[in-house]
C-alpha cells in the first residue's frame, strides 16, 4: 500500500499533507513512509528545511512523522 500511495500521490502531494493547512495527513504519510520502495523514493522530499518547519510547526502526529523521517 505504501509504495503505491507515495507513487501515486507523488512529492508535492505528500509534503503538502504534512505542511499546508491544519498538516491531518501526518499520521498517513508517517505510516508510508514504514513501507518498503516508499522510504527510497521519499528519502529526499524531506530534506532539513521541511523537517525544520515540520518541527517548528503545530501539527498532529508530527513526532511520529519526524521519528519515521529520521529512519530513512
Amino acid at each position: 500500500f505504501a509504495d503505491q500511495f507515495v507513487e501515486t500521490l507523488g512529492q508535492d502531494v505528500i509534503v503538502g499533507m504534512c505542511m499546508k493547512g491544519e498538516a491531518n495527513g501526518a499520521f498517513v504519510v508517517a505510516e508510508a513512509l514504514s513501507g518498503g520502495n516508499a522510504k527510497c523514493l521519499v528519502k529526499g522530499w524531506f530534506g532539513v528545511n521541511v523537517v525544520k518547519e515540520i518541527e517548528d510547526g503545530d501539527i498532529n502526529d508530527k513526532n511520529m512523522l519526524l521519528e519515521n523521517i529520521c529512519q530513512l
